[in-house]
């Protein structure tokens, strides 16, 4: 196993947290109890825990350890419901905070939003949130990318990003404002291609921090496509 450090590199602080972390819930239980399953699986919580295996990637994870992505994944979210707390609010807003600072690029097709988005526990997370708000994701045949409903993603936004609720409720607002517009201007083009133009021009012209900050998506493009 090849760890993203060697163990003369890690100090010694990083080190005792480990160790501690470890012999707390060794502990907790008769010696030679603790399944060979669970045993990996919260030696695993502990070292993404502590970033002593690479994070960039699953595969990148998965290759440190010796094991498959699939493994690697199955082991994180078991990991999550045996050892670690319910971080699902913090885990979204994340996701959401990656979103809009375009660490994540999502796409819009059709009526929907789509991204990638390798942590299966922010993934298992997500999904949660949205059906606490009534909501499905759909993944389709590949585990790692998340398929949304725009009305859904843009309720997620809503909810979750707090100080930013108001900007968003704006984008909406705005997005109606606009729909006579819109709904002209898509009447003007001919083609998908003309009048995809042209709603383009007008929104680089009209909101053009919009489309900068990503967030067009959730909002104003939205309800235009729609128009």
């Amino acid at each position: 196993m090849e760890l993203k450090q060697k163990l003369s590199d890690i100090p010694v602080a990083k080190k005792t947290a480990f160790f501690d972390d470890f012999f707390m819930e060794f502990s907790r239980m008769p010696f030679g109890s603790m399944a060979k399953r669970d045993l990996e699986c919260y030696l695993l919580t502990l070292l993404d825990k502590h970033e002593l295996i690479p994070t960039e990637s699953n595969r990148a994870a998965a290759n440190s350890l010796g094991i498959n992505e699939s493994r690697l994944k199955n082991y994180r979210l078991d990991g999550r419901y045996k050892y670690q707390k319910d971080n699902k609010d913090a885990n979204v807003r994340q996701v959401l905070d990656m979103i809009i600072g375009e660490t994540i690029r999502p796409e819009s097709k059709g009526d929907t939003v789509q991204f990638a988005l390798e942590n299966p526990v922010w993934r298992a997370d997500l999904f949660q949130a949205l059906k606490d708000l009534g909501y499905y994701a759909d993944t389709g045949f590949n585990a790692e990318l998340v398929k949304i409903r725009d009305y859904a993603f843009l309720a997620l936004l809503v909810r979750y990003c707090g100080k930013e609720q108001e900007t968003f409720l704006k984008i909406i607002e705005t997005a109606q404002a606009d729909a006579k517009v819109v709904e002209q201007l898509l009447k003007t083009g001919k083609t998908l291609i003309k009048r995809s133009d042209l709603l383009i021009a007008y929104i680089k012209e009209h909101h053009h921090d919009l489309l900068q900050a990503g967030i067009g998506l959730a909002g104003l493009i939205l309800m235009c496509f729609r128009a």
